[in-house]
């Protein structure tokens, strides 16, 4: 990392969560053995109540996240006649991509990783496309593929928090032009 580069310019953690996958891949079987991959963070602080949701997790499951990309939270909204399924993905950092979403915001169900033998992160992906590429690599084609968890998108159970303020300049901006930020049950 350079002098000048903030903190989040490069990736971080990729050996490690591909060692974590290969550990999956040569301990579990696919069909056998259950279970939920979910890539826990030191920088962010997590309601117990999300583990419990995870469990039942048939592919890949989605909740918001709280202080991600400037904004006050991102990740999954699904409408109010209909908390089962997300009709859009709240975000302002890249949001075209395949899935904007952050680390902090799914979870994977292992068959799945077994059954995607190819499936990693890679120092050499662009940035912002670990999770995309990921899940893409695990045979999800769109966002709106993903499990709603946290009461349908409607709680917040993770948290980046670190020893600094959080960064809202995002948000600052884009409620200065109007933009609202969609209803959520829980404030963060």
């Amino acid at each position: 990392m350079r002098n000048n580069e903030p903190y989040w310019w490069r990736p971080k953690g990729i050996a490690q969560r591909n060692l974590g996958l290969q550990w999956i891949r040569r301990t579990l079987v696919y069909g056998r053995d259950r279970g939920v991959l979910y890539i826990a963070d030191d920088d962010n602080t997590y309601d117990i109540q999300l583990f419990e949701e995870i469990r039942s997790t048939k592919r890949v499951s989605t909740w918001p996240v709280a202080f991600a990309g400037e904004l006050p939270w991102e990740g999954c909204v699904t409408s109010q006649k209909n908390r089962t399924s997300i009709t859009r993905m709240w975000t302002a950092y890249k949001p075209d991509r395949p899935f904007p979403i952050d680390m902090a915001g799914f979870a994977v169900n292992t068959d799945l990783i077994l059954k995607h033998i190819h499936a990693n992160f890679d120092y050499n992906r662009p940035r912002g496309m670990q999770e995309s590429q990921f899940l893409m690599d695990l045979g999800l084609r769109h966002w709106s593929e993903m499990e709603p968890k946290a009461n349908g998108c409607q709680q917040i159970l993770v948290w980046h928090t670190r020893t600094a303020d959080p960064l809202l300049a995002t948000w600052r901006r884009l409620e200065s032009q109007g933009v609202l930020v969609p209803p959520m049950e829980d404030t963060v």
